[in-house]
This record gives structure tokens, sequence and C-alpha cells, in this order.
């Protein structure tokens, strides 16, 4: 773990400069839950010895945020208020345009795919539940009627609705979505939609019926569904073409084509002018032409080649007006738009990918490594975190560092096509380049020493410990001759504390020591561990050449390694944390934090420091059901990430200073 200022080593003592944290792995914490989840402790163990508590409210939730679910449905009540819903229950409401957003309580883990109200206070969620509010969503209740999976729903007023899942088999309620019965139609029907109380459309098989009446009779009409703008206009878009109805979908008028490789998922017209589409790879297109010409905004199929970003499918989208639009999607996506989707804005703070690793330059500057091949940047403290991912494949992002606000390397460590595995970004992790064919190398550590010189370890193919150097900015590499004679097992971090002095760590507690930038290594064996059936050290931090911690882990239980005199001698420490230590991360001789990994039955995960060398400890629970796994602390600020059991996201919590 170095610590740096842009474009230059700084003094050890320094301790608002920047430095990077270390964490196992999402593969790790995984294998050690599994495993650990056999035996049996108290979900909170009683403190250890030198060991004590503290009270956890200061920490705050800064990715993903508002939700890292997946959002099935939107529903924008005018150009400001907004409601979206999705997987495990998930229903989040907006005020301001989608600017912000607030969660509110469902009482449900179930999916939901639909939402909508007519007004701010009335309003029915479904999906394989049925909810329903009247104070605006601050109180859901559940509908006793089982209906199964349904997808669509539409209100035309407080009290009257009905509920399609693509069959003849529709459901209708009069009493504001509290029960629901059938309704039988001669037709399979999707959606529904009503204009006014009495005048209303259902698109189904092989046409569309009609009601005057507020839905008591239907009227048959041979022809085609789409999305209705009024009971004549509607329009009906494929990914290849678009068309417009204007005699209540009898007959159908071709307009235009669409962008080549767009794939649609969802459609909304505000007005009989202007429509949207959305859909796969983030895809968004638009029209203010009444369909004649369409154009692609955003994403699309195969975009990821040229913006990663465009991976993740949008599911939903709805307008308020003919300016003010909100698409969500897979991966807790949310986008807005004021300009009618000319431009749209991310306003999802993260991703919900697993969060490990992380680096930092200075307070406001830090990375965080992902998994699925992302990557979280801020720079404004975790204010909000911005989403990168890899220009290839889709891997998991084993260690990041940065020397300076722009130039960073990172370290990939599987399932990316190729064999090229370090990636060097020069915009502070916008974007991401390829550097160096590592020859099936499987990378978990990579520490820059500066701008030239970088270390990457890890394993080859599975064979052999892998130790990679290059001191021309990643261009090229070379491969080190075995730096610890014998050992075959993978490499799991590597720190610098100084320019000329670091550590690799690995299994069987290997341990081996550097003082000429990586050039040569000679073997450390703290407390004579080292060989078969050792512990397997995770993870190193060292404060400067002499003081430096090692994260050990053996079978059920794990422990610290201290040193204060360079790892000539060495002490174990045991601080008595709830859970598997999973990181550590030295800020001075004096201060250092631990990140820990639930155990047994728990599935809380807590953090935790000492100001007095690892003597006494003070453990914090940022948040429940969560395993922490990178922890980094910089200016009076601490930022622990990992992985929320409850939600199936990665997390990223921040206490202030």
């Amino acid at each position: 773990m170095t610590r740096r200022s842009p474009g230059s080593r700084v003094s050890r003592g320094d301790v608002a400069t920047s430095r990077r944290g270390r964490g196992v792995g999402r593969r790790v914490v995984l294998l050690l839950s599994a495993l650990l989840l056999v035996t049996t402790v108290p979900a909170v163990p009683a403190l250890g010895v030198g060991m004590s508590s503290a009270a956890t409210s200061s920490w705050q939730r800064q990715s993903p945020v508002p939700t890292g679910q997946a959002l099935q449905g939107v529903d924008m009540l005018s150009a400001t208020e907004a409601w979206a819903v999705g997987a495990n229950g998930t229903i989040i409401h907006t005020t301001d345009g989608g600017v912000t957003w607030t969660r509110q309580k469902s009482g449900t883990t179930e999916s939901l795919n639909a939402v909508r109200f007519v007004d701010s206070l009335h309003g029915v969620a479904v999906g394989n539940v049925e909810l329903y509010t009247t104070d605006g969503g601050a109180t859901w209740l559940r509908s006793p009627s089982a209906l199964g999976s349904v997808y669509q729903v539409e209100m035309k007023d407080t009290r009257t609705g009905f509920i399609s899942n693509g069959t003849s088999s529709v459901y209708k309620t009069t009493d504001g979505g509290k029960t629901w019965v059938p309704t039988s139609f001669p037709y399979a029907v999707g959606r529904i939609q009503f204009f006014d109380a009495s005048n209303g459309v259902a698109s189904a098989t092989g046409g569309v019926l009609h009601t005057a009446n507020g839905g008591q009779t239907w009227t048959f009409v041979s022809g085609h569904g789409g999305f209705f703008v009024s009971p004549q206009v509607g329009f009906s878009v494929t990914n290849t073409t678009s068309e417009r109805t204007t005699d209540g979908g009898g007959t159908w008028q071709q307009r235009g084509t669409l962008p080549t490789n767009t794939w649609l998922n969802e459609i909304f017209f505000s007005d009989a002018q202007n429509g949207w589409g959305v859909g796969a790879e983030s895809d968004i297109v638009r029209t203010a032409d009444g369909g004649a010409t369409w154009t692609n905004v955003k994403g699309g199929v195969n975009s990821s080649q040229r913006n990663p970003n465009n991976r993740y499918p949008l599911e939903g989208v709805s307008f308020g007006d003919a300016l003010h639009g909100i698409a969500v999607g897979v991966c807790g996506s949310l986008l807005t738009t004021g300009d009618g989707g000319a431009s749209w804005k991310s306003r999802l703070s993260g991703t919900c990918t697993v969060s490990g690793r992380m680096a930092f330059t200075d307070a406001d500057h830090l990375w965080t490594a992902q998994s699925d091949g992302d990557i979280l940047y801020t720079t404004n403290g975790g204010g909000r975190w911005t989403r990168s991912a890899l220009p290839i494949g889709v891997g998991e992002v084993g260690d990041i560092d940065f020397v300076d606000n722009s130039n960073g390397w990172l370290a990939v460590r599987g399932n990316v096509v190729g064999d090229q595995f370090v990636f060097h970004s020069a915009d502070g992790g916008r974007n991401w380049t390829q550097q160096g064919a590592h020859n099936g190398s499987t990378l978990y550590g990579i520490d820059a020493l500066d701008a030239r010189t970088i270390v990457a370890v890890g394993y080859n193919c599975c064979t052999s410990s892998r130790v990679e150097r290059s001191t021309d900015g990643g261009s090229t590499w070379r491969v080190l001759p075995a730096v610890l004679p014998s050992y075959f097992g993978p490499w799991q971090a590597v720190d610098f504390p100084t320019a000329t002095t670091g550590w690799i760590v690995g299994r069987d507690a290997a341990l081996v020591k550097t003082t000429d930038a990586g050039a040569t290594w000679t073997q450390q064996n703290p407390l004579g561990l080292y060989g078969p059936g050792g512990p397997s050290l995770l993870n190193v931090s060292f404060a400067d050449a002499n003081n430096g911690w090692v994260v050990a882990a053996d079978g059920f239980s794990g422990y610290l390694l201290h040193t204060t005199d360079g790892g000539r001698t060495w002490s174990k420490q045991s601080p008595g944390i709830p859970g598997v230590i999973n990181n550590v991360f030295a800020v001075s001789p004096s201060m250092v934090w631990i990140a820990t990994a639930p155990r047994g039955a728990s599935n809380d995960g807590y953090v935790a420091h000492s100001t007095n060398g690892g003597g006494t400890w003070i453990s914090e629970l940022p948040a429940r059901n969560t395993s922490f796994d990178g922890i980094v602390a910089v200016g009076g600020g601490v930022w622990a990430a990992g992985f929320d059991y409850t939600e199936s996201t990665g997390a990223i919590w921040h206490r202030g200073g």
C-alpha cells in the first residue's frame, strides 16, 4: 500500500496524503464465508480481550444509492414526481424529477414489475404480489388476491384499474387495489391504457379492444396493438421499424426505421410527436416527429465495444411531459432527461457489482475494484461514485492503484477474453487501456510505485506463482524468476510503503521483501510458519519501511502478523473482532484498520481500528448482513467496501472524521 501525492513520493509521516487499501477479493470472501457458515457462533459475539464497541450511526452508505436492485418499471406522475419498482420489493420515489430518490418500505421481498399512480397519494405496484397505497407510498399494503406474476397495471381513477399478464385473464379492482377479481377477455391482453374515466384501449392478440364506459364493456377492432396516446392514435415500434395508427389500431402505416442494432424492451410516447424507446446495452432512441425518424442517443447493441458503460439493459421508461423523463433498468440504473431525451444523466451512485479493494490519492479521489469488470471512482469523497468498465470481456478486478488523480493501473484475475490482464487509465479511471500480454496470468495484486514502476502478483495457469514488473509505465513487463524457490501457490497481495521497499504475501505463509523496487526479493518467515499447511497470508499493509501488518487466515480462525522492524521479527495479534479478517490498512505505526467477513450463523461483517499499534481494538458495525473487503482511511474519513447479503449487491460505506 503506497502513500502518494500527485506526481511525487511524499514523506511517510504525512498521514493526510494518499495510499492504497487492500482486500482479499470476492472469490476468497465467498469461499471463507461458505466454509465458516458451517460453524455456529453468536450473531454478535462477546467482546474479546482488549476490544470495545463503538457507535455505528455515523456510517453512511454511498454505493449503490438509491438502490442496486434491478428496476423493472417506472411511472412519472408529473415533470417532478415519479415512482420506480423492481427486484426484492424495491420501491423508490422522487419529487425532483429523479435527481434524488427515497426508498419506500414495500413490506415484501417479491419482485415488482410495474407501478401506476393516478395522483400523489393513490398508487398500485404489481409483480409477484400486488401492493397499493393511499398515502403516496408512506405505507404500502398487500392485496390478499393471489394472481401469480403480472407485468402491466393501469388505474383509470383512484378506485378502478386493471392488471394484465399477457393472457386472456385480466383482473379488475374497484377499491383502489385492495382486491382484484378476474375479468374474461376474448383475447390475450398486454398493455391496457385509459385516457380519461371512460375511454381506454387494450392491446390484444390480433387487434385492439376499446371501451367508452370505463371498462364495463369492450369492442374488438381487428389489427394489432401498440402504445396509444389517444383512443385513435397509437404507435407500434419493433427493433427495425415504427408504425402509426390513426383509427384506433385497425390500420397501421409504416413511419420510419430505427437505428441499426436497436433492441427495445419498452416504449413511451408523451404525445403524437414525441416518443422514446429503451432496451439492451442501455439503448435509448427517440423521435420528435411521430416516429418518422429515430435517433440513437445512448447505448445500443454491441456498444460495449465502444463504451462499456452501456452494458446494462434498460427495462422501463416514462415521461411526465415532452421534456422530462426517467429510464430505469438492471443494476439499479437510473437515467433522467430534461431536454426531451436529447441527453441523459445517470442518477445512480455506484453499481450493483461486488466492491473489493480500494485505492485513493486524497480524501476526494478514491477508486474501488469491482466484480463483473466494473470500476468505481469518485472525485468528491464518495458523494457520488461513477461506474466505468473494462473495454473487453467480463472479469473480476482483483486490485487497483493510482499514483495521481489521473494515472492508475488495475489487475484482473479471471473470466476475461485473451491474455491481457493489466489495464491503465490516464483519465482518473473513466477509460481503461490494456497493457501487455501476461500469458494467462491471473493477477491478484498490483502496486504502482510511481508512474513508471509497477509490480503485479498472482499465478500462471494454476501451476506456478507469478511476479511481473514493468519499468516503463506498463508498456512492457518482465516475469521475474521465482522469488521464492519451490513456492507454487498464488501471491495474494503486494504493498510498497516506499519507492524501494515492499512486501508480497501468499498461501502457506509465503512472505518476501524487496529493497530495490522489486528487482530482487528475499524470503521472510514470520514465526516459522512458512510451508505446506501454513496459514494463507491474504493482505499486507505497511505504514512505513518498518511498521506493518499482514492478514493471516488459518482454517476457521484469522489473526494479524505485526512487525516494527521491517520484518526481522514478527508478533501475532488476535483483535477478537467478530468474523474473519479480510483486510488491513495501516495509517501510521500506531493507527491501523481492519475489515472482516461474517463468520458462522451471523451475516455481519465488522470494521475495527486500533490507535496503539494493535494493542487494543474498537469494533464498529457499519451495516447488518454485509461482508467487508476493502478498507481505507484518509483525511479523517474511512471507507469500507464489500457485499450486502440482504440485497445481493456490492456496498460502500463511509464514516466521516
